[in-house]
């Protein structure tokens, strides 16, 4: 809370005085750095970078190991494998972030922000800006890996590639913002997590099990259901290495789906953070 009472009053005490116009600019910038101050989710984010350039890794040796595998696939499947664990893992930072700051440091910054809708914008924005800046970290660092070993048969999948790189990044930020609004419809730190553990992981499981295990219709309709889940629509929209293959329809319809589900949890989101009284 501190570091965010820091960020807050350099960002309000402007050089033609205190009495400035608060702005989204000033806003934005003191979240910015109350989210990457040590009390922030720095650390958070470096553990998650390091377990999505560690699984983008072993997805490469794996692949390399087969041999067999056409060359765009050794080099984008990495890639694709390195943001969804991102992507994943830096949603759950950001749920225990959201409810964590619900029950410390956003009563004041509510007090200092009287513009609810501005202070959501900026606090949606600032923890995307990291999360997607955070996979376009870890999607190049894998990027280079499998380039540099798998050259010179690599050379011909650059294109697709750079596609995969802001592809992506791109459903690694439709799943942040995803979960920032879930955590902010449920508040509370604990209730969070649940939220989006339930949402992300449990239930396209428990969907895919009762696809696989109920017979008939019923069985199809969970299958069905499971795939527009956010977990799955994420890795079909990461799934730029099909493309050569089957075209570009599975990748859009996971973005489409994923701007779905963001458009209705954002909605819901702002309602609930705009209305409420600060904790």
């Amino acid at each position: 809370m501190m570091a965010y009472v820091a960020a807050q009053g350099a960002d309000d005490e402007p050089k033609g005085g205190s009495d400035a116009p608060q702005t989204l600019r000033r806003v934005l910038r003191a979240e910015w750095r109350a989210l990457w101050s040590l009390g922030g989710i720095r650390v958070a984010t470096v553990v998650a970078a390091s377990v999505a350039i560690a699984t983008g890794s072993a997805v490469f040796a794996v692949l390399r190991t087969i041999a067999r595998e056409p060359g765009h696939v050794i080099v984008s499947a990495p890639v694709e494998a390195s943001s969804t664990i991102f992507g994943l893992a830096f949603g759950l930072v950001v749920a225990i972030a959201v409810g964590r700051d619900a029950e410390g440091r956003l009563a004041f910054t509510m007090l200092r922000t009287p513009a609810r809708s501005r202070l959501f914008v900026a606090r949606v924005v600032s923890v995307t800006m990291i999360g997607m800046l955070g996979a376009l970290v870890c999607s190049a660092a894998i990027a280079i890996i499998a380039v540099a070993l798998s050259l010179p048969a690599a050379a011909k999948a650059l294109p697709l590639l750079a596609v995969a790189l802001i592809v992506c990044t791109a459903a690694v930020g439709l799943t942040i913002v995803l979960a920032f609004a879930l955590s902010t419809i449920a508040w509370r730190s604990v209730a969070a997590v649940l939220v989006y553990l339930s949402l992300l992981i449990l239930l396209p499981l428990a969907l895919a099990i009762g696809g696989a295990a109920v017979p008939g219709a019923l069985g199809s309709f969970l299958a069905s259901a499971s795939a527009w889940t956010p977990t799955p629509l994420l890795m079909q929209a990461s799934a730029v290495s099909t493309m050569p293959s089957q075209g570009a329809e599975g990748v859009l319809t996971g973005i489409l789906g994923l701007l779905g589900w963001v458009g209705a949890t954002t909605v819901a989101a702002h309602v609930v953070f705009t209305r409420r009284d600060a904790p």
